[in-house]
């Protein structure tokens, strides 16, 4: 043996530890070696080996040297003294038994043998006398871990005592399980279930009992079938009783399976599923006679169990299948499942759950061959085809397998289904036979990817032409539906066969049909695409399920078609169809064999993911416009609307659009041809007359003719018609015209004239900063971006516009807000990009740009571009406004909507311009110039307008030309049309483009219009009797509010008061006490609140409220004149009429202003029944009348509007801002606006009823500002103060209750307060004492009425205590007044009150 020294050569010595571990992986090993050499190790071992008493061979030596240590060491003795006590639990003598068992043959038998002999014979006599009683005791839980110890003992000391301990080990077990307690029911188990572990799987335990015994035990002493009457319910408990019934597997009786069967007899789901979990552990090893008497069970059970057992049953027949190593029980298994599958009264839950398992089985199993999976294709494939079946009862019988006895399901089938089996018994089981087929064919494609593996889908296709079989079972089962669904018509919900919905039944077979012709790689025939085409779409019986889903099929099978089949479908079946049978699915389906058809003709070009057109012939565009035009859902309308555009311009090869007017005239000839069959049973002769004679002109030079096809007979249908030809042509100019981004030099209409105001409040990113602009809804993006980069100094390239989170691009600058969806309160966000040259200043940049760029647009060719619009074509060269001015007179809302949309849309009617050119010198005027745009194609064909027909024939004067350009009762005119004019009109006075030759023109227009009694000619527009009642309320406020925007230019000279604007930028608010006042009290009066505080007012607040007022100083001469040289009834006329106007507006009823009934005047109260009630201001009660339904304009009007628009705010503060302008030019006739009826009630009404608070604001403002007009050169007049002021004081309202029960009905007016004690202030404020004496008022008196109803006075409490929003307003503002008074009383008498 070599000593420790020589094993020093496996050190590594050429390199250190951490060296070694990088070259040699196991340097730590040889280290660790060496140490232990080091230390003496090795010498220990060869001392160890030289000895020669150490017994060779021996491998436990070491542990017989440590008992031999533990007996020199007295334990053997201590152990003996410790089982010699007579009160020795057993669990401590078990404790101390088990070591000794474990070591008993290393032990010497003639020492150790007379020490365990008593205790051996001592612990058998205890466990052979335990009583019943005694086998609770938790204690005796170590009786089978003592008893395994005695039997090692046995085995080495007394081997005549094995048996006997092995049946005490047993006997003990069964006495446990006998007893009624569960957890010594539970030990025995866990005690059974380690016996055979240890007999069966462990092979080296050496006191293991021998697995024959054990199962000779079982058996004769029923030992599962005493542990099954226990606690079944639990889980661990059946988990136990698993292990033994898996050990007695074959050997288990019949008896004893039926016993355990039954058990489960009445007993909740959990032991149902306990019992059903132990019997599937068992069916492993069962034999056939065992496997068929646990069938039978199952089938009794069935005939007798509800569904929710019935759901057990089955998963228990799908473990046993899954779990089972025989082909034999597989394949029993899955004939069972085949055969409750095919039970006619099964519930269809039932029959998927069996499906489910038999696929499952087929799929999963380790005994299923591919044969027996290819025989259940062929037995779908047999029920599929069998529709008929013989009615004898024995077909059940000849498909029951060997090891049953009896049929299955005895239960009397239900009356439903009975009366659908006796139609047609074997069809319940088309839709579960397809699903089976299905699921069978993918589970064999999808177990693996080689190619080959297909080859059950290529014996399919070969061997049972499969496509043909699915067709001719569809068409079958939907004649089935038809005649079981009789008169009540098929639906999708229809029960074919009492069982299966006929949906069930479609989903079926087309997604089987999809599936299969997917996967075989074959192409739909034509014969096979016809038969289910017919059968779902065209046929008498089809329901909208059909086509809904024939339609889905077909689009997403497209490639399942060869491109003859594709091109047949196309022309013989889906173009056949009518436009009210094309959902939104037969729309997708048509485009997409629309496409299909066309790339296959190379009509269609695919370039990238777009379609090019190379041929303008498309096959189906007939259609497109068919359904674009009739069919009912609005959505599928838009979709063709939108294909319609795209083919016939927009994704057009770009050299067929060189020639861009032609197809633009091919576009509009198109429409017109529509339009004329749609139109000829509308409108009279008028309307026919206008579009066939604008589609003979177009004809005439249109591309190829088109067919048309519009042949509903009904008004609506041809209405609708009309109506989407409209809207497509609309969509048509603004599709194309958005690709042109460059600045216009022809206006659209719409960008000719100023809109309605619009207010934009910008925020600036950077710096968070906020600003407002004032802009018109008629104004481009491109004005907007300029504005703001004045505003912010920077390079306009730079600004980028954000509105409603979405960036307004550069290319989207001659967009108008309108367009856009701007509200009349829009909110923006600005940044700028950072980038760009800067410039000295922003205006020379812009007036550079400007200058360099319209150089650019206005050049020949940008001109000749934009005379290829579509807009311009349809304006300027088709001339189409005849016809729309006659569709506009069929007053349908929506089609007069469209028609208004698509004029906005295309430039102004030449006609029209050129009437209202005959003002204007020919030599000075800017329109001489656009008129050379505007005769492009015209020619002497041009249509012209009815109203300006005898033109030509009679000279008429430029007044009565006027006139009937703006009186809607003329020939041939409509308040549409007026409404139309006046915008032309106003593009003529205030055009929206900047540059100096139409500034010139508009002055000379101006002039001459003002002397032709263009003034009244406005007025007269918004009279009483101007605007027919049965007009919509859009388009009377549009005449107003365009009426009154012309009626201050023609005052003032400009469209919008900006300048005032700039006013308060630069000079704050005192300008805007720069009118001439009676009083210079009045400044610092209105500084003051309703509470004397600082007046809180915006900006924003200051400038609507003041925005109105017109200065006298700033009238034009010209309107000057015209104001003060009219007759004294056209005078008063006006003024009537601008009140009128101006009290419908402020009540939000437009309509009341051409009410036939006049003004109704009240003589007791301004305001409407529920509101009077009141003490005024003096103390006195009043009452009221009756009341009827409003049809006119009266006291109260403005009361019961709970809401005013913003358009109709508008349009009353600028008609009360003119109201007083007239009156202020004409102090002499102030007594025509004082003798108007109700006039009392009317400022009243708009100070205090109306909900609009920019309303009663404006009121205040303008009423004062009346109040101030000198009349001193004509003495006899009342003065405008004392009038209103009497007015107000007289004014019978219920702002003088003191109890809060009388103030209750009219919170609404008590918060609306405000303006009037303003008023009444301003005015109390501004008298003398001679007025005073004059109209009989003294401040001493009024003030103590004030004093007096304070003192009065009980607030509304709200429900935090506090005193009510009204009658803080309400307070604050007698509280004014009384400051008022006081100051008009003088200091003696406020001395004299506060004293």
């Amino acid at each position: 043996m070599k000593s420790s020294q020589n094993l020093k050569l496996l050190r590594i010595n050429e390199t250190s530890l951490s060296q070694s571990l990088l070259s040699e992986p196991h340097g730590w090993l040889v280290d660790l070696v060496n140490q232990f050499g080091e230390m003496g190790g090795f010498t220990a071992i060869q001392c160890k080996l030289n000895q020669e008493e150490m017994e060779i061979g021996e491998p436990h030596g070491w542990l017989v040297d440590l008992v031999n240590q533990f007996g020199e060491m007295g334990g053997f003795t201590a152990i003996q003294c410790k089982l010699n006590q007579e009160e020795m639990e057993i669990g401590c003598v078990s404790a101390l038994v088990q070591p000794l068992g474990v070591c008993a043959e290393y032990l010497n038998s003639s020492l150790v043998q007379p020490m365990l002999d008593p205790v051996i014979h001592k612990m058998i006599t205890y466990v052979q006398n335990l009583e019943e009683k005694d086998l609770k005791d938790k204690r005796l839980v170590s009786i089978p871990e003592l008893l395994s110890a005695i039997k090692l003992l046995c085995m080495r000391f007394q081997r005549e005592l094995v048996n006997i301990v092995d049946d005490l080990r047993l006997d003990i077990l069964l006495r446990m399980l006998k007893t009624p307690h569960f957890s010594a029911k539970m030990n025995s188990l866990k005690e059974v279930t380690k016996l055979i572990e240890e007999s069966t799987v462990s092979k080296t335990v050496k006191n293991a009992i021998d697995t024959d015994r054990l199962l000779d035990w079982l058996v004769e002493n029923s030992v599962l079938s005493i542990a099954l009457e226990g606690n079944i319910d639990q889980a661990q408990y059946c988990d136990r009783i698993k292990g033994i019934i898996e050990l007695l597997g074959s050997k288990l009786s019949l008896d004893e399976l039926s016993k355990i069967w039954k058990i489960q007899a009445g007993q909740s789901s959990t032991v149902i599923e306990n019992i059903h979990t132990i019997i599937a552990a068992a069916a492993v090893k069962f034999n056939f006679d065992q496997l068929s008497h646990l069938f039978v069970l199952i089938q009794k059970s069935w005939e007798v169990e509800s569904d929710r057992v019935r759901q057990k049953l089955l998963s228990l027949i799908g473990r046993i299948g899954r779990e089972a190593r025989s082909e034999a029980t597989t394949g029993k298994v899955l004939e069972v499942l085949w055969e409750l599958a095919h039970l006619p009264t099964l519930p269809t839950t039932l029959v998927q759950q069996a499906l489910e398992e038999h696929l499952t089985i087929l799929s999963d199993a380790y005994a299923v061959k591919e044969t027996i999976k290819r025989n259940y294709i062929i037995k779908c494939i047999e029920d599929i085809k069998k529709m008929q079946i013989q009615e004898d009862s024995k077909s059940s019988s000849e498909t029951q397998v060997s090891f049953l006895t009896g049929t299955w399901g005895k239960k009397k089938p239900s009356s439903l289904a009975k009366s659908s089996q006796q139609t047609n018994p074997q069809t319940v089981w088309v839709v579960p036979a397809l699903r089976q087929l299905h699921e069978i064919t993918r589970s064999f494609i999808k177990q693996t990817y080689q190619k080959q593996d297909k080859s059950i889908i290529q014996d399919l296709k070969k061997n049972f032409e499969i496509v043909k079989l699915i067709t001719g079972s569809l068409v079958s089962c939907h004649r089935l539906a038809v005649s079981v669904a009789g008169s009540n018509g098929l639906s999708g919900s229809t029960l074919v066969d009492g069982r299966y919905s006929y949906q069930e039944y479609l989903e079926s077979h087309l997604k089987f049909l999809a599936f299969f012709l997917q996967e075989a790689s074959l192409y739909l025939v034509w014969n096979r695409a016809k038969e289910i085409w017919e059968c779902l779409v065209s046929g008498m019986d089809v329901c909208e399920l059909d086509r809904e889903m024939c339609f889905e099929w077909f689009t997403k099978g497209q490639h399942d078609l060869e491109s003859d089949v594709q091109q047949q479908l196309f022309k013989e079946k889906i173009l056949k169809l009518e436009p009210y049978e094309i959902t939104m699915n037969g729309f997708n389906l048509f485009k997409t064999f629309f496409e299909n058809v066309n790339l296959s003709d190379h009509r269609l070009k695919r370039q990238g993911t777009q379609l090019c057109v190379e041929r303008l012939d498309l096959a189906g565009m007939d259609f497109i416009w068919r359904i674009a035009m009739e069919s009912p859902d609005e959505d599928i309308a838009n979709e063709a609307i939108h294909l319609i555009i795209t083919y016939s311009y927009i994704n057009l090869n770009p050299k067929m659009k060189k020639d861009s007017v032609s197809l633009h005239k091919k576009f509009i000839a198109d429409c017109y041809k529509r339009l004329e069959a749609a139109s000829s049973a509308l409108g009279g002769p008028t309307l026919t007359h206008a579009v066939t004679r604008a589609t003979k002109m177009l004809t005439a030079t249109a591309m190829p003719t088109v067919a048309t096809s519009v042949q509903s007979p009904s008004r609506s249908s041809k209405l609708v018609i009309i109506e989407r030809l409209l809207l497509l042509a609309e969509r048509y100019v603004i599709t194309i015209e958005d690709l042109y981004s460059v600045p216009r030099t022809i206006l659209p209409h719409g960008a000719s004239f100023h809109g309605h105001p619009v207010t934009l409040h910008i925020t600036y990113e950077s710096t968070k900063d906020t600003f407002t602009l004032e802009a018109h809804s008629n104004e481009t993006i491109g004005s907007i971006r300029w504005k703001i980069a004045e505003q912010l100094s920077c390079p306009v390239d730079n600004v980028q516009i954000f509105a409603n989170d979405s960036m307004l691009t550069m290319n989207r600058d001659q967009k108008l807000l309108n367009q856009l969806g701007f509200s009349d309160e829009q909110s923006l966000t600005v940044k700028s990009s950072g980038t760009g040259t800067p410039s000295g200043s922003s205006a020379d940049s812009s007036a550079s740009a400007s200058s360099s760029s319209s150089g650019v647009f206005n050049s020949a060719y940008a001109l000749e571009q934009e005379k290829s619009l579509p807009g311009v074509v349809m304006a300027l060269v088709c001339n189409v406004f005849e016809m729309l001015y006659q569709l506009a007179n069929l007053e349908e809302p929506r089609i007069t909507l469209r028609v208004r949309k698509l004029l906005l849309l295309i430039p102004t009617d030449p006609e029209v311009q050129d009437a209202l050119d005959n003002f204007v010198p020919k030599e000075s005027s800017v329109w001489s110039h656009q008129k050379t745009l505007f005769t492009l194609g015209s020619g002497s064909q041009a249509s012209k307008s009815p109203s300006l027909s005898s033109k030509q024939q009679h000279q008429q004067s430029a007044a009565s030309i006027l006139e009937s350009l703006f009186r809607s009762s003329a020939p041939g005119m409509s308040t549409f049309r007026v409404l139309y004019n006046l915008e032309v009109l106003s593009s003529k006075l205030m055009p929206t483009s900047d540059d100096e030759m139409a500034k010139t023109s508009v002055k000379s227009f101006c002039e001459n219009f003002l002397k032709a009694g263009g003034l009244s000619l406005v007025v007269n527009v918004m009279q009483r009797d101007s605007i027919p009642s049965e007009v919509d309320y859009e388009t009377r406020q549009g005449v107003y509010s365009i009426c009154l925007q012309l009626a201050r230019f023609l005052l003032v000279g400009q469209a919008m008061p900006s300048l005032l604007d700039e006013e308060l930028s630069k000079e704050g608010l005192d300008t805007l006490s720069s009118r001439p006042f009676r009083n210079a009290g009045r400044q610092s009066g209105r500084q003051l609140s309703v509470c004397g505080t600082p007046e809180k007012s915006s900006y924003r607040q200051v400038s609507v409220s003041d925005r109105s007022s017109i200065r006298v100083e700033e009238i034009i001469p010209a309107a000057r004149v015209a104001i003060q040289t009219m007759e004294v009834g056209d005078f008063t006329s006006t003024v009537a009429c601008f009140m009128r106007l101006t009290w419908a507006a402020a009540a939000g009823r437009l309509d009341l202003v051409g009410s036939s009934q006049p003004i109704r005047e009240t003589t007791n109260s301004l305001l409407p029944l529920g509101v009077r009630s009141r003490v005024s201001s003096t103390g006195s009660n009043c009452s009221s009348g009756s009341e009827g339904e409003v049809t006119t304009l009266q006291a109260g009007i403005c009361v019961k509007q709970l809401f005013v628009s913003i358009k109709d705010t508008i349009i009353a503060r600028e008609a009360l801002s003119l109201l007083v302008t007239c009156l202020q030019l004409r102090c002499q006739q102030l007594s025509s606006f004082y003798n108007l009826t109700s006039v009392n009630d009317f400022i009243i009404d708009i100070l205090l009823g109306s909900p609009s608070g920019e309303i009663r604001r404006v009121a205040c403002d303008q009423l004062y500002t009346l109040s101030q007009s000198d009349t001193s050169a004509y003495p006899d007049l009342q003065k405008p103060n004392l009038f209103l002021l009497k007015v107000v004081l007289t004014a019978q309202l219920p702002l003088w209750s003191p109890t809060s029960i009388m103030r209750g009905i009219n919170q609404r007016l008590l918060s609306q307060c405000t303006e009037y004690f303003d008023l009444r202030c301003q005015l109390l404020d501004d008298l003398t004492t001679s007025e005073m004496e004059q109209l009989q008022i003294g401040p001493a008196a009024m003030l103590e009425d004030e004093i007096s109803w304070l003192d009065n006075f009980e607030p509304t409490w709200t429900n935090e205590l506090e005193t009510s929003e009204a009658d803080n307003i309400l307070l604050a503002g007698h509280l004014r007044l009384i400051k008022t008074l006081l100051s008009l009383c003088g200091k003696k008498t406020s001395d004299q009150l506060y004293s």
